[in-house]
């Protein structure tokens, strides 16, 4: 019975950390969208930029170059923003949650013997993993 509990436990949180990833990854996807918009409305205000310049007016330009700046920077911000991928501290404790009851359930299910050799055989394959990275 407690290794019902737990395995629906495990559930519970690998359902938990699922969404906020996926928010998470809607939220940089809907940021790189708006940097990507911000690019292309700096290009063509660079654009009025170079045909204001060679129209020898020189009142218009410094007014185009604010605005492609403005809209370069928002780019760049709006682009940094998106690229981060750290997760929140929700998913972090969600993630542990799982790990903690699918350990229990694995101890409650499993004789001690196997537990023990299961524990060893993922160190030992994370030790191998880790170096065939190198």
């Amino acid at each position: 019975m407690r290794a019902l509990r737990l395995a629906v436990l495990a559930l519970e949180a690998e359902g938990l950390h699922m969404r906020m990833a996926a928010r998470r990854l809607g939220r940089r996807a809907a940021l790189g969208a708006v940097a990507a918009v911000a690019a292309i409305a700096c290009y063509a205000v660079l654009h009025v930029l170079a045909w204001h310049a060679l129209a020898n007016s020189l009142e218009p330009v410094p007014r185009a170059a604010v605005l492609a700046g403005f809209d370069a920077v928002l780019a760049i911000i709006l682009a940094w923003i998106a690229s981060r991928d750290t997760e929140t501290q929700a998913e972090r404790e969600a993630r542990a949650v799982r790990d903690v009851a699918l350990s229990g359930a694995s101890h409650a299910l499993l004789p001690a013997g196997w537990t023990q050799a299961i524990a060893v055989g993922r160190v030992l394959a994370a030790m191998a993993g880790s170096r065939i990275q190198r």
